[in-house]
């Protein structure tokens, strides 16, 4: 059970990382020439990143720490998407 801590731990390292690199991305979107493949370049190097590790753990440590990893990830998504959606502003649909 406590094998898991670690693998749980960096999950939701990688998830803070991927999901505040997200929100810098979408910061930066009216500074960009090109919006659209800014996008796209850093989606890419999020899933690179996020991917690499997920692999490196599961060939290292095997499947429950995996899936202890996507559950520290899926934490950290709540985590991070709280404060954003009550940034919204009054009167949005969502």
């Amino acid at each position: 059970m406590y094998a898991l801590v670690p693998p749980l731990a960096g999950g939701a390292l990688i998830g803070w990382v991927y999901f505040r690199s997200l929100w810098s991305a979408v910061r930066q979107l009216p500074h960009r020439a090109r919006p659209g493949a800014w996008m796209a370049g850093m989606l890419l190097l999020r899933l690179a990143l996020a991917g690499a590790v997920f692999a490196l753990i599961a060939r290292a440590a095997g499947w429950p720490a995996l899936i202890a990893a996507l559950a520290g990830f899926t934490l950290m998504r709540s985590i991070c998407v709280r404060p954003a959606r009550v940034a919204q502003p009054r009167g949005s649909s969502q």
